[in-house]
């Protein structure tokens, strides 16, 4: 190899490492990386592959305003509940939001209260549900006061029974926002109340770092037949570094970048130390 086209070599090597190293320092943080999936209310009747809507009649106790959900769920059968479901699992550090407006709570007399929640749902590991809602409790009953926001997770034990731990904070909101983040193996319970932007942090529980196979945003009656809730659902979307699904993919920018330029050269640099080696060899 003659000494030009050895240096025409070394200098496109150096060029593409600086490109490679260009790439890498463009990442970032994790948190500059994360992908969100943000439900779209509006196409409720086109759900299918990624989110479904599960409970007693959902086609019946749903319609679409404005590109928001209206969930209105009757009395009748005990248990009455409607849910929009992600249907993904997640893994590793999190966040996931509902939000909710319109909220119509009846006089709740029996069950475990009636309202809004989020929810998280596991199928090993020391924990395996965890939920946040705004709800009505009855009373006199488990909470001081009947309007709470109510916190629940279940924990499995050793011989297959299994324990709900309740925490209550007093709320008066008819319209908010519900969030759990996950960091490690703790997960934050925060609310927001209304139009208030900044959220307010409830507790923090041990929750796992296992994989969480659902999450949901429901609507329910609380486990009674005659205590008919409503709410209209405005808001459901995830978090995360690493999504199985999400929105389509952006254009691909078709100019030419750094990389392209640096990979040119290279290509380039060593097609001309091959022909000048092949033209030392024929003069020789």
């Amino acid at each position: 190899m003659t000494r030009h086209a050895t240096t025409l070599a070394l200098l496109s090597t150096a060029l593409l490492s600086t490109a490679l190293l260009a790439g890498c320092g463009d990442r970032g943080p994790s948190d500059a990386d994360a992908e969100t999936f943000e439900v779209e209310f509006a196409s409720v009747p086109e759900w299918g592959p990624v989110v479904s809507l599960n409970g007693h009649e959902p086609a019946k106790a749903v319609r679409v305003e404005g590109g928001e959900a209206v969930v209105s769920v009757p009395s009748g059968e005990k248990g009455n509940r409607v849910a929009v479901d992600l249907k993904f699992g997640l893994t590793g550090d999190f966040s996931t939001e509902g939000a909710f407006r319109s909220l119509t709570l009846p006089e709740v007399r029996e069950g475990y209260g009636s309202g809004v929640g989020l929810q998280l749902n596991r199928g090993t590991g020391q924990y395996t549900m965890l939920s946040l809602g705004r709800v009505r409790m009855p009373h006199p009953g488990m909470s001081k006061v009947p309007d709470v926001w109510k916190i629940v997770r279940r924990e499995e034990k050793p011989d297959g029974s299994h324990h709900h731990e309740h925490v209550f904070f007093p709320t008066s909101a008819k319209s908010g926002r519900i969030k759990f983040v996950r960091e490690g193996g703790v997960i934050r319970c925060l609310a927001a109340e209304g139009e208030d932007e900044s959220f307010r942090e409830l507790t923090v529980m041990e929750f796992g770092s296992e994989p969480v196979e659902r999450v949901a945003l429901s609507v329910d009656t609380g486990g009674s037949m005659d205590q008919p809730t409503a709410a209209t659902l405005t808001h459901l979307s995830v978090t995360a570094d690493s999504l199985p699904v999400g929105p389509p993919a952006e254009p691909r920018d078709t100019r030419f970048s750094p990389m392209t330029i640096a990979l040119a050269i290279a290509a380039v640099a060593f097609a001309g130390a091959g022909v000048a080696v092949w033209r030392r060899r024929s003069n020789a």
